[in-house]
């Protein structure tokens, strides 16, 4: 008789743990976090693809019948390198990555101290963009995570918190922010986000080393505010550039007003 409820008592506790599993599988994909975050997040490399990094896609203007897209990135993934070229990956339901679409990629202006770069892409089409928010407060312990493509791979997402907003030591990472999220070699130029809101508020410069080891979970990111910074400091020095290199398309310069501050790019 005991065996018999026991059984039963079993057999309802195992449907009822198969039917929640089963109800937690079909859940919808995160739209958002496709839109915004995986989505305009772009592999950068060389056209023989030996070196690189990642980057980000923060606006996307129609001129005429062409998309201009704008891509922030670290310098040290762009300098001094020819012919580079942007992978924007193309998905299909939601998270199935179909193939990558490559664009050749005009460096814009960098800035070697902040390594701060600016870039961009011209499209046939609309181009997915992040959402910057360069007022954010971040706390140690304010969940995070960053998307990236390590090693040329496929785009990838690495949660984590925030350990120290603004690091004092070592000095090679001064004023960074640093996480716990997983970085390595070629996720440098990335976005990290917030994970309440899905807003950028860091670009992947680096991670942390010692006597020749990689720790890929000690990672700094340069707050994004730093681009605002860059342009206050040299005054018209976006255009000025844009103005002197000659190749770039002859396409007029409007003033994209981040909070309360007017960015130039080499857009209309």
């Amino acid at each position: 008789m005991y065996k018999k409820k026991f059984y039963f008592l079993f057999i309802v506790l195992f449907l009822n743990t198969a039917i929640f599993s089963s109800d937690d599988i079909k859940k919808e994909p995160d739209e958002k976090l496709h839109i915004q975050c995986i989505y305009p997040t772009v592999k950068i490399t060389d056209e023989k693809q030996k070196i690189g990094g990642s980057g980000f896609i923060v606006k996307s203007i129609k001129h005429e019948n062409l998309w201009y897209n704008s891509v922030f990135t670290a310098s040290h993934v762009v300098e001094d390198q020819s012919d580079l070229v942007v992978h924007v990956s193309e998905y299909k339901d939601w998270s199935e990555l179909k193939k990558e679409n490559i664009y050749p990629l005009e460096l814009f202006a960098l800035d070697s101290k902040r390594d701060l770069a600016i870039a961009f892409f011209v499209s046939e089409n609309e181009m997915p963009v992040v959402n910057l928010e360069f007022d954010s407060k971040v706390y140690i312990n304010t969940e995070v995570f960053n998307v990236g493509h390590a090693l040329f791979d496929d785009g990838r997402i690495n949660y984590g918190t925030v350990t120290q907003p603004k690091t004092l030591r070592p000095i090679v990472f001064f004023g960074m922010i640093r996480t716990s999220c997983y970085a390595f070699m070629g996720d440098s130029g990335g976005p990290l986000f917030l994970k309440k809101n899905y807003n950028v508020i860091g670009m992947c410069h680096g991670i942390r080393s010692h006597q020749n080891n990689m720790l890929s979970n000690i990672s700094y990111f340069q707050p994004i505010n730093e681009f605002l910074n860059w342009n206050k400091e040299l005054n018209n020095f976006l255009e000025q550039t844009y103005n002197e290199k000659k190749e770039f398309p002859k396409i007029p310069f409007v003033k994209l007003n981040f909070r309360n501050y007017d960015f130039q790019l080499p857009m209309d």
